[in-house]
């Protein structure tokens, strides 16, 4: 649901032309998901804060990962979801 709304995000606001969507799975407990994209970005510390990035990073807490987003005014956004995996072997 994270990473939909992350893509949503892209579609209704960056007017990107490239979305950039890469996994990775470098230890067993933990799965990263980056979207980056090379729309217009926003001024982190400028923009006011929608209630849609609060909720996506509370919902990420909830399920023990972490949400971080990184914007620059006309170079795009880069959101990177590190999601916590109980995988038993």
């Amino acid at each position: 649901m994270i990473f939909k709304e992350l893509l949503t995000n892209v579609l209704k606001h960056s007017g990107a032309h490239n979305v950039s969507i890469s996994l990775s799975w470098p230890v067993k407990t933990m799965l990263f998901i980056r979207l980056t994209d090379d729309g217009k970005g926003y001024d982190e510390n400028r923009s006011r804060r929608g209630h849609g990035l609060v909720n996506m990073k509370t919902r990420a807490r909830r399920i023990d990962s972490l949400l971080s987003i990184e914007s620059t005014p006309q170079k795009g956004t880069t959101a990177e979801l590190q999601v916590k995996i109980n995988v038993k072997v």
